[in-house]
């Protein structure tokens, strides 16, 4: 379900997944562990010079046209980026491709077709060499519309086309974005595709789980044939009493992991509820994890691995390949809204399942972040990395990162990068020893960035 998030509290969360151990099974729910190890760091203690450095500028509108734009992920294959853009031009509105060469400073666009003026912008993603995207188009009835799986290549003269592959059954009102991973060669799948949509809430009696609104979101998994034309079924994700949002997929070896925030309305204090704005009831929000095999199918229940009690604002998924000196894991880095003074601002937490299935919790920021954030982590095959995420400062669009090494703890102190002020990162380049960054700042004219971003502290 789409609910209002704050623009420049978030991050983009699209990383490049890789295969992993078919071991990291999930056991029932038995909550985290704190590991304790290390003190998350604190943006008091000042700042590191900045590391991230703009290399280069390219302008996101379309001449007179592509005003009013909404973009959401990226990818970057064969040396350009592509963008998911939801625009308005020639007096309609279209989802989008915005196709980003790295250094030509030009960006066109791909129509995939008309869209409401509600729809998030699509998916683009790689498989095998080839370029898919999967978002809802209009076929100009008002009925609610399942997603299209689009190939994107060049035609015999030349012209970059998008092929429609298959639809998807019709959504519920609302319907969010598209996540999509690409299955490797071999795999008995092609792909799968996560989205959340509204359904009629069943009563349970219990005032903890039953809205008044009537209404939960549900997290619905399409999984697609190897030939990337046949639409293998629709299951859905979460459990039947659970309301869940934004959903993100990942690779692991041996299937697929799947992740979302669940929510549920806090109990009511002092005969009034604490609300998060008008008309909105404040919720607990947790971050929970559901692993499925080669088929698809679901290895066990979903996981919970934040507190229940706790406000889990956004995550991102970071799957570690095993080496020489460590074990394939799974990292959720999820921005936590526990502010404990007045303006002292939110948080961000490590949770790490390894190969013994037990979450556990690290710290890496106390507090200082943007109330809303959801972090975004450049990473390099050596482990190494940084997340980035926005300061809850007075200038509310300010940008720090902090280093992290090759275990995912942090090292030294956060860095201020003016380079990303006002911007979103929508993807990296890791395996690049400079670690460039592309980011987007909203505005008119709409601009990206290109960034380099080095990992010495």
């Amino acid at each position: 379900m789409n609910r209002a998030l704050a623009a420049l509290g978030l991050f983009g969360i699209l990383t490049e997944a890789s295969c992993h151990d078919a071991t990291l099974g999930l056991p029932p729910d038995a909550g985290t562990t704190d590991t304790g190890r290390r003190t998350p760091v604190s943006t008091d203690s000042g700042d590191s010079p900045p590391r991230c450095v703009v290399t280069g500028t390219i302008s996101l509108e379309d001449g007179a046209e592509g005003q009013d734009l909404d973009v959401g992920d990226a990818a970057l294959t064969g040396g350009e980026a592509l963008i998911g853009v939801a625009r308005t031009a020639r007096g309609s509105r279209f989802a989008s491709i915005a196709r980003v060469g790295h250094r030509d400073g030009r960006a066109s666009f791909l129509d995939l077709g008309p869209a409401s003026t509600d729809t998030a912008p699509p998916t683009p993603f790689a498989r095998d060499g080839e370029v898919f995207a999967v978002g809802r188009v209009s076929s100009g009835d008002s009925g609610a519309l399942g997603a299209t799986l689009f190939r994107l290549a060049f035609d015999a003269r030349q012209v970059w086309t998008a092929q429609p592959l298959l639809t998807l059954p019709p959504t519920g009102p609302n319907p969010s974005a598209v996540a999509a991973v690409a299955a490797p060669r071999g795999s008995p799948l092609g792909a799968v595709l996560a989205w959340d949509e509204d359904r009629i809430r069943p009563t349970s009696g219990d005032p903890r789980t039953d809205g008044a609104d009537g209404v939960r979101g549900v997290i619905r998994l399409a999984l697609v044939g190897a030939d990337m034309r046949t639409l293998l079924r629709v299951d859905v994700a979460s459990p039947e009493l659970t309301d869940a949002e934004r959903p993100r997929v990942a690779l692991r070896d041996g299937g697929f992991w799947v992740a979302w925030l669940a929510r549920r309305t806090e109990p009511i204090r002092d005969a009034a509820a604490d609300l998060e704005g008008p008309g909105q009831e404040r919720a607990y929000q947790w971050v929970e994890v559901l692993a499925l095999d080669t088929l698809g199918s679901a290895m066990g229940p979903p996981r919970r691995l934040t507190s229940a009690t706790g406000h889990a604002t956004g995550f991102m998924m970071d799957v570690r390949e095993p080496g020489q000196d460590r074990s394939p894991r799974l990292d959720i880095y999820a921005g936590l809204d526990e502010e404990r003074a007045n303006g002292a601002g939110a948080g961000i937490t490590r949770v790490t399942l390894a190969n013994d299935g037990l979450p556990r919790l690290a710290p890496l920021l106390a507090e200082g972040a943007a109330r809303g954030v959801t972090p975004w982590l450049l990473r390099r095959p050596d482990g190494t990395g940084r997340i980035f995420f926005v300061d809850s400062g007075d200038n509310g669009n300010q940008v720090r990162s902090i280093l992290l090494d090759a275990d995912g703890n942090p090292v030294g102190a956060p860095t201020l990068e003016p380079g990303l002020e006002d911007a979103r990162p929508l993807a990296g380049t890791s395996p690049s020893p400079d670690g460039e960054v592309l980011a987007w700042t909203q505005g008119v004219p709409s601009t990206l960035r290109w960034l380099s971003c080095p990992a010495i502290p």
